[in-house]
C-alpha cells in the first residue's frame, strides 16, 4: 500500500487529501466489512471498529446512516464476511470477491437497468410475499426480516409500533413461534425473525403455523453472494474513465431513479465536509481510498 497527503492551501478552496492505493494483486491484502458494535443498528466510530479488527492496516468509512432508531442501519446493501446484513436500495455500491476483484455499480444487471432485489417469503402451501427489506425500516404494510445482526441486543424491533406481528424462525426454515403484538424477540445467531405491520402482519397470521416450514428467497442480481465484502455508497462520479453525471431524471430510461432527492444534493454536493471515495483502475489491479 502507498499513503500521500496532500495539502492547498488557496485562501477560497483549501483542500487536505489523503489517498491510500492499495495493490489488489498482493495475496497479502483483504478486505473485510466492519458494521458498528458489528450490527446494523450500531453507533461506533471507524477507528475502534478497525481496533476491533486483527491485523487491519487502514479503515474507511462507507455507505449512510441516520442518527436514531433503525435508521442507524445502513441504507444500501451491506454483505460482512459473506452474510447478508441489509439489503440494498438504488444507490451505487462496491463489492469485493475473495479474490479482490470488484464491482462497482447499481447493483443490477438487467437492461434497463432495474431495482434488483428479490426478497420474498413462501409458506409451505406456496403462499408467497415480498419481502421489503432487512434489518432496516419497517413500514405499514411491508413485511420484513431482522437477524442476529439487527441490534447489540440481538432483540428483534418488536413493541414498536402497536400494529406489528413477528415470527420466530429457524436457518432451516422452520416456525418457531408467533408473536403478535409483543416484546421483542431474543434471535439467535442460527435463527430470524419475520415482522409485518399491518396487512403485511395479517399475512402472518393467516399463513404461518408453527411447526411449518418456509422459504425465505434472498436474489440479487449481480449475487450477493459472490461479494463477501459488499458496502454502499452514494453517488457514482466516474463510469469508464470519464465523469458521471449523477441527476435526478430516469436512469437509462427506466422507472427508476438514483434515490437522493434534489433537495438532499442541493445541501450534501454543494457543501464542504469531508468526503470519501473508492475507486478502481482500469486494469482492475489498484484500488484508491481519497478522503
Amino acid at each position: 500500500m502507498k499513503y500521500t497527503h496532500r495539502v492547498d492551501t488557496p485562501p477560497d478552496l483549501p483542500q487536505d487529501i489523503h489517498i491510500l492505493e492499495i495493490d489488489l494483486n498482493n495475496p497479502a491484502i483483504s478486505f473485510q466489512t466492519g458494521l458498528g458494535k458489528d450490527v446494523a443498528v450500531g453507533r461506533e466510530t471507524i477507528p475502534t471498529q478497525a481496533d476491533r479488527i486483527e491485523n487491519s492496516l487502514a479503515a474507511v468509512n462507507a455507505d449512510f446512516s441516520g442518527f436514531t432508531g433503525s435508521t442507524q442501519a445502513p441504507q444500501n446493501i451491506c454483505v460482512q464476511n459473506g452474510d447478508l446484513i441489509t439489503t440494498p436500495n438504488f444507490r451505487t455500491a462496491i463489492g469485493i470477491s475473495q479474490y479482490n476483484e470488484t464491482r462497482i455499480g447499481f447493483w443490477n444487471s438487467t437492461s434497463p437497468p432495474a431495482f434488483s432485489w428479490q426478497g420474498f417469503v413462501r409458506d409451505e402451501q406456496g403462499n408467497k410475499h415480498g419481502v421489503i427489506q432487512q434489518n432496516q425500516d419497517l413500514n405499514p404494510g411491508w413485511l420484513c426480516v431482522n437477524t442476529y445482526h439487527y441490534a447489540e441486543s440481538h432483540l428483534s424491533r418488536g413493541g414498536e409500533f402497536e400494529d406489528e406481528v413477528e415470527a420466530l424462525i429457524e436457518q432451516d426454515g422452520t416456525v418457531i413461534s408467533i408473536h403478535d403484538n409483543g416484546d421483542g424477540i431474543p434471535i439467535p445467531e442460527n435463527a430470524w425473525v419475520l415482522i409485518g405491520r399491518t396487512t403485511a402482519g395479517q399475512w402472518i397470521l393467516d399463513n404461518l403455523t408453527v411447526g411449518e416450514k418456509v422459504v425465505y428467497g434472498r436474489n440479487t442480481a449481480p449475487d450477493w453472494r459472490e461479494y463477501p465484502t459488499l458496502v454502499g455508497a452514494g453517488p457514482r462520479i466516474v463510469a469508464n474513465g470519464e465523469y458521471h453525471s449523477d441527476p435526478i431524471q430516469p436512469f437509462n430510461g427506466a422507472d427508476v431513479i438514483e434515490n437522493f432527492t434534489l433537495e438532499y444534493k442541493n445541501t450534501y454536493y454543494n457543501s464542504r465536509h469531508p468526503r470519501t471515495s473508492i475507486g478502481v483502475n482500469e486494469a482492475g489491479d489498484t484500488m484508491y481510498w481519497v478522503v
